[in-house]
């Protein structure tokens, strides 16, 4: 499924991570497999947005945490209004956090929630700001 993904094969890849949480529902990855593939599913009409999300997000996990904000700075204008904005906002917000600008992060955080009250991803948000809150040093 990951394969699929970064190959940007987004649909294959929606139902391959669906048969995975279907298929080992006891596992603890199947939660994690079942949001990719709503994640995915939801998103298919926005490939070009799914696309750049894809390129940012390896950027990120591959420590280039400059690369990944100039292409998302990039490439943000080209979506305007797009309706993964709050999913872009979420990993702008922890390539800052990985890059020690904690501030930065809390800041763009916090924006989610007002500007997305709904978003899928209040609770994660929510605890990271709950533990950022309790260990202001954690920030890494």
């Amino acid at each position: 499924a990951e394969s699929k993904k970064f190959l940007k094969d987004f649909r294959g890849a929606g139902g391959l991570y669906a048969q995975l949480a279907n298929s080992y529902a006891s596992s603890s990855l199947a939660a994690i497999a079942s949001q990719e593939a709503r994640f995915l599913n939801d998103n298919l009409k926005s490939e070009g947005a799914l696309s750049l999300y894809v390129d940012v997000s390896r950027l990120y996990q591959s420590r280039k945490t400059m690369e990944a904000l100039a292409l998302l700075d990039r490439g943000l204008p080209l979506l305007n209004g797009n309706q993964m904005t709050d999913y872009f906002q979420m990993l702008r917000g922890e390539i800052l956090m990985g890059s020690n600008r904690g501030d930065e992060a809390l800041k763009v955080f916090r924006e989610i929630l007002v500007k997305f009250p709904k978003t899928r991803l209040a609770g994660r948000i929510k605890a990271i700001l709950a533990e950022l809150h309790a260990n202001p040093d954690g920030m890494e």
